[in-house]
């Protein structure tokens, strides 16, 4: 949001001096400007901070991260919304009051739906010193790939396990220390196969992370990231993320990594499956009603 209006300010102030020193002003039609100017200015600004972010982004590309750059985290904060903004993604969050104590670090699961889940996590998280676990591929995007990495989000190699552990272990160091939360999705990859099943197994592995580190473990649901690229640009995309409960230190230590795989699930199905459940194409609702006239 700060970036937009950032942008929105300075393609006003330049649309005012090319109004003034044009002499625009004097004539009482070239009022009409107003209205086209300032949004080709601002489209005009994004382009060059997207070529900001691309250069810069291929450079950071090939740097070795020694550690989480603020900078970058707000440019990647910032970014995805503006990115929201563009999709026409709306994103309602409900139950961060479950969340631990704002000084506390915690692992965030969720499941994925589609590479828009982040854009969301990251916004809703934005106030939380959030780092993400995400597949190496993602760090190869062109614009925001280096600006990732910079902000020390974690990369992985799908199907790699040794890599994997040493990414949870450093994942769990960090939680550790005090420093960051972490958040990742334990399905692995997307469910492609969506909603049949609604949510794919989750890796119990990827809960070592809360184990080695102690924390507790915030479980979050996300709704219709995955309907984003359907509805745009003619629809706006309603994505929901709820925190669905939290399971505490004490369950964490005294569970397996099984059992917490599927505590974790269980809490994000039981969102899914009731009446509330708000995917665009799941209408429990209405399915209701049908079967009531077909027992009637």
């Amino acid at each position: 949001m700060f970036l937009t209006i950032v942008l929105a300010i300075l393609s006003l102030g330049l649309t005012g001096l090319f109004y003034y020193f044009n002499n625009w002003w004097k004539v009482w039609w070239m009022f009409w400007i107003w209205i086209p100017l300032p949004f080709a200015f601002f489209c005009a600004l994004f382009f060059l901070f997207l070529l900001y972010l691309a250069i810069a982004s291929y450079f950071y590309k090939r740097q070795t991260v020694k550690k989480p750059s603020l900078f970058a985290m707000l440019i990647v904060h910032q970014t995805a919304y503006v990115i929201m903004l563009y999709l026409r993604i709306h994103v309602t969050i409900r139950g961060m009051g479950k969340l631990p104590e704002h000084k506390r670090r915690f692992m965030v699961v969720h499941n994925h739906l589609s590479s828009f889940d982040e854009f969301a996590l990251i916004w809703a998280f934005r106030n939380y010193d959030m780092l993400f676990i995400s597949k190496e591929e993602n760090f190869d995007i062109p614009i925001v790939g280096g600006w990732i990495k910079k902000a020390g989000h974690l990369a992985i190699k799908q199907g790699d396990l040794v890599q994997g552990k040493q990414v949870i272990s450093q994942a769990a160091d960090y939680i550790k220390q005090g420093k960051y939360s972490i958040t990742v999705a334990p399905e692995g990859t997307r469910n492609k196969s969506f909603p049949d099943p609604l949510i794919a197994p989750f890796h119990p592995g990827t809960f070592n992370m809360a184990k080695e580190a102690g924390c507790p473990i915030v479980v979050c649901a996300i709704q219709n990231t995955n309907a984003t690229m359907q509805r745009w640009p003619v629809h706006m995309t309603h994505v929901y993320l709820d925190v669905v409960g939290v399971i505490d230190e004490e369950d964490v230590a005294k569970l397996t990594t099984n059992e917490l795989a599927e505590k974790s699930r269980s809490l994000i199905l039981k969102r899914f499956e009731e009446k509330e459940a708000r995917f665009y194409h799941l209408k429990p609702k209405k399915e209701k009603k049908e079967e009531t006239k077909e027992e009637k």
